[in-house]
């Protein structure tokens, strides 16, 4: 009949399939209505496998341009200097934390200190204050001015605390700067 190649004419090859008849056959009618029915189904099959047969090659052809896309230079350049650009911008910050770290220990140092000498400045006059009008009037009672003076530096030290305490807070709160590793 046909070769398996030559799959396009096998329909019309069974609409003119013939048959001998002898005694007590088949029915040529029944025969021929089956042929027909089976010559449709086969075409139908035929043209469904080319439509499959078309939308595979379309879609093994778009594969194939998907993948061989190659990556562009200019992306690889603007992927480049995006990693520069986010590596500058972590370097600019750890350099700014640890400026500001280190302005706010030098701030708590400096306040420390002038704290301190405006304590010791104050208790000395008061001291001297007190020794002078102790000697010279013979009072055994305390006089406003060294009342002032002392209400002045206890009031001093419990602002020099306050202060202190929050600088500490925010120094702790900076806490210890990463360290960031170079590949």
């Amino acid at each position: 009949m046909t070769t398996p190649t030559d799959v396009s004419s096998i329909a019309s090859e069974i609409r003119r399939a013939t048959f001998t008849v002898r005694r007590r056959g088949f029915d040529e009618d029944e025969v021929v209505d089956y042929l027909s029915q089976l010559a449709t189904t086969v075409q139908r099959l035929e043209a469904e496998n080319s439509r499959l047969r078309a939308d595979l090659s379309t879609e093994r052809r778009a594969r194939e341009d998907k993948g061989n896309e190659p990556i562009s230079a200019q992306a690889v350049l603007m992927f480049a200097e995006a990693q520069k650009v986010a590596d500058s911008l972590i370097d600019e910050a750890v350099t700014h934390a640890r400026d500001l770290m280190m302005s706010a220990r030098s701030q708590q140092r400096d306040i420390v200190r002038d704290a301190h000498s405006a304590a010791t400045e104050a208790v000395h006059k008061s001291e001297a204050v007190a020794m002078q009008h102790a000697d010279s009037a013979g009072y055994d009672h305390p006089i406003p001015e060294i009342e002032y003076v002392r209400t002045f530096a206890k009031v001093a030290q419990i602002q020099l605390r306050s202060v202190l305490d929050a600088l500490t807070e925010q120094v702790d709160a900076l806490g210890e700067m990463p360290r960031l590793e170079k590949d």
